[in-house]
């Protein structure tokens, strides 16, 4: 005796077309998940993985095909607050525990990578369907906009900065005012522990005598630890190789290991608790007025933002000396 049809009255042409139809539709829909951005993984309910397009596996950095059947915790490492997440802690397993009926679980997280950790919004749903529990897992990967929205708030802060070297310099009525400003806030941005300006003479010209000379502006973290080091400017004891690079150059100038120089002052510096470096020129006519130098206890910022940030300080500072 023949099997009844599975749709009634259909004979098995239809069916067949049918049949066929379902498997159009859900090709169709496995290419237009394949394509999104978004990272997606359907889990059975004890967190099995039973599919993932594409971007999920880009994202866990393992082949579609070798995700399916494991922990979907073991294969996506999430941290919150720069902890690892407990199993349980794991949205989708918090998802499941709730049940279907709850509202999704949705949080920021990060993924650990080498370079640049990514930032994730995870959106995590149970769902319940032909008497099976199962969780669908949608990550977006954010890390291009919060690199952008820091980029942003840096460019603001930056701003801010040339802004505040800018008013110091309109109203200072002789430079060492407006330099003193504008040492102690370029030390606050790079977190720089001491910083201190070189002046030319008046009317000395690059390369003429007399040299540039240390002044007694300074700003300082902490004064007791480095009041040697700052003892052994002022009185000039030993020749100073980072001032004299900046006035060769004509450019700022960093040095990443205090400890490896080969200069007396440079090694007052390292001895002083000091590692790193940098300095830059103030020029007005096309000379090099002044020398503005930092030190750091850790490592200095450096790169196209930090050349640009001083050229423009040495922008607004020149105008001090149309006035001198």
């Amino acid at each position: 005796m023949a099997a009844a049809p599975v749709i009634p009255g259909a004979t098995p042409a239809a069916l067949t077309a049918e049949i066929r139809n379902l498997q159009s539709t859900v090709a169709r829909l496995g290419h237009a998940l394949g394509v999104l951005s978004e990272a997606i993984a359907w889990t059975d309910e004890r967190g099995l993985i039973r599919w993932a397009n594409p971007a999920f596996a880009r994202l866990v950095q393992r082949p579609a095909l070798s995700l399916i059947g494991r922990q979907i915790e073991s294969q996506l490492t999430l941290l919150e607050r720069g902890s690892n997440l407990e199993p349980a802690q794991h949205p989708v397993c918090r998802a499941l525990a709730l049940g279907p009926g709850h509202r999704p679980i949705l949080g920021s997280y990060s993924v650990p990578r080498s370079g640049q950790d990514r930032i994730l919004e995870v959106h995590v749903s149970c769902l319940e369907g032909a008497g099976e529990v199962s969780a669908m897992m949608v990550v977006r990967d954010l890390t291009e906009r919060y690199l952008a929205e820091q980029f942003l708030e840096s460019e603001g802060q930056r701003l801010e900065l040339i802004r505040s070297v800018a008013t110091a310099s309109n109203l200072a009525e002789e430079p060492l005012g407006a330099i003193e400003v504008a040492i102690r806030l370029l030390c606050r941005h790079l977190n720089a522990d001491v910083g201190h300006a070189y002046l030319a003479p008046p009317g000395a010209r690059n390369g003429e005598e007399p040299p540039m000379r240390s002044t007694d502006l300074w700003y300082c973290s902490n004064w007791r630890r480095y009041v040697s080091f700052m003892h052994h400017t002022e009185h000039g004891l030993g020749q100073d190789a980072l001032v004299n690079e900046v006035i060769a150059q004509g450019e700022p100038v960093w040095f990443e290991n205090l400890a490896a120089a080969a200069d007396e002052r440079r090694r007052q510096a390292a001895a002083a608790g000091l590692r790193s470096a940098v300095a830059f020129p103030v020029r007005y006519q096309r000379r090099q007025r002044a020398v503005l130098e930092f030190y750091a206890a850790g490592p200095l910022p450096s790169g196209p933002e930090m050349v640009f940030l001083f050229e423009q300080f040495s922008t607004q500072l020149s105008r001090i000396f149309e006035r001198d």
